[in-house]
């Protein structure tokens, strides 16, 4: 599972990448006929636009324990926390 410190450091990783990305874009597109402030932009939603759609699809391969609430990958039979044995559960209905 992922601590609190942990879900910070990535957070802050990707905006470092956002903005890193965005930079690079305005700087390598000063010369060009539209100004690099859009492109700039423009990169810098797209990043932010991926960083949504791995979240979205991060939150998608995860259920919660019924017993004790925890996050647990949808590939795992028991909880590494409490032990619920999830393919007890769907042999038995």
């Amino acid at each position: 599972m992922r601590t609190a410190g942990s879900v910070i450091l990535w957070v802050l990783a990707a905006l470092v990448a956002l903005i890193d990305v965005s930079l690079i874009v305005y700087y390598l597109s000063r010369g060009a006929a539209e100004p690099g402030r859009t492109w700039g932009t423009l990169a810098a939603l797209a990043v932010f636009a991926g960083a949504l759609a791995f979240m979205a699809w991060r939150l998608g391969t995860r259920r919660a324990c019924p017993r004790c609430g925890k996050a647990v990958r949808k590939g795992i039979t028991v909880c590494p926390t409490c032990g619920f044995d999830y393919a007890a559960v769907t042999s038995a209905s």
